[in-house]
């Protein structure tokens, strides 16, 4: 059986690391083999993992999660290294599915789970953001093309070819793992029979500017940069559709001080809206009934909202830039 150890970064996570860790032993994850990297926490997150018999690395200056999965794994000699997030609590049968995808005949290079469909967060929009998370790792089991550290594990031999995740990255370091990954040749399998239960709670706020600035923004500059394909990922047709149906029901909306006719319009747009993601609905429905269905229509277009204002703000910036540069070269002196 080949060796599992997992490696958990954390600043300031004292309100959910001790599920996480919790979790994990109750899985039959042995204390030795789980390593939480303190990254410079001003809170008892250190304490806390030790109280628990964990291996516990300190750092005393903050690098963000990548630097921390980085320091984890080089303490490490496990041939799987599985990172989990610190608000994360694996759900019973995670290490066994986990070794046993592992030891297969083609066993893939990564693999990584899904949250569960019981987040934790009571309120409407944290139910809502979890559920969503879960309902688009669910519909796309398989040969995925990036890859997750909520829940993922990776072989030490490929984390070794690729160096690591990029500690300039803040946002998404993960996703740019998993295109490198890709294109060295490797595979990550989307397993989303590996669950756990995600433990953190969502203001409306909060899930409009992560979904922004921490997930639309950095998606939309490997985009730019021609690290993902349109029409895949976050750009399938699905997604544009539903970005273009929110950015004409707010353009709906500014038309009803003029247009007599644009109330009709919006809930034509809106019918349209619920159609194409009815199945998530669905879900909703099912799990907080009514309120919570109705309620996230509302969120899903906030959460479309913020995916416009982030390709927004990288096309201004690159087209700011190319007219700084034109700028400059035409200011240059000739030789």
């Amino acid at each position: 059986m080949r060796d599992l150890c997992v490696i958990i970064p954390a600043y300031d996570a004292s309100n959910h690391l001790g599920r996480c860790i919790d979790a994990l032993l109750a899985d039959g994850f042995a204390p030795e083999s789980i390593t939480v990297v303190d990254d410079a926490s001003t809170d008892q997150t250190g304490a806390l993992a030790k109280e628990r018999g964990v291996a516990v690395i300190r750092r005393e200056r903050q690098g963000g999660p990548g630097v921390a999965r980085n320091t984890g794994a080089a303490a490490t000699q496990s041939e799987i290294i599985l990172f989990v997030d610190s608000d994360v609590a694996v759900c019973r049968g995670t290490r066994a599915k986990i070794l046993a995808a592992f030891a297969q005949e083609a066993a893939p290079d990564a693999l990584f789970g899904s949250y569960d469909d019981a987040p934790s967060g009571p309120h409407l929009v944290s139910r809502y953001r979890n559920l969503l998370h879960h309902h688009t790792h669910q519909i796309s089991a398989g040969k995925a093309e990036t890859f997750w550290t909520g829940l993922g594990a990776v072989t030490r031999s490929m984390l070794a070819k690729l160096g690591g995740f990029d500690p300039k990255l803040r946002y998404l370091e993960d996703v740019e793992f998993g295109l490198r990954i890709g294109a060295a040749g490797g595979r990550i399998d989307l397993a989303p029979e590996i669950q756990g239960t995600h433990l953190k709670g969502w203001t409306l706020l909060s899930m409009f500017m992560t979904d922004w600035k921490g997930r639309a923004v950095p998606w939309a500059r490997l985009l730019a940069d021609g690290r993902i394909g349109m029409g895949r990922l976050n750009t399938s047709l699905k997604n544009r559709a539903n970005a273009l149906l929110v950015l004409l029901l707010l353009v709906s909306v500014v038309m009803s001080a003029f247009v007599s006719a644009a109330p009709l319009l919006f809930a034509a747009l809106l019918i349209a809206f619920v159609a194409i993601n009815q199945r998530f609905f669905r879900l909703l429905w099912s799990k907080g009934g009514p309120a919570l269905a109705l309620a996230s229509i509302g969120f899903h277009a906030v959460h479309y909202i913020a995916a416009l204002l982030g390709v927004a703000e990288v096309r201004l910036s690159k087209r700011r830039r190319q007219h700084a540069s034109r700028a400059e070269t035409s200011c240059s002196p000739r030789p």
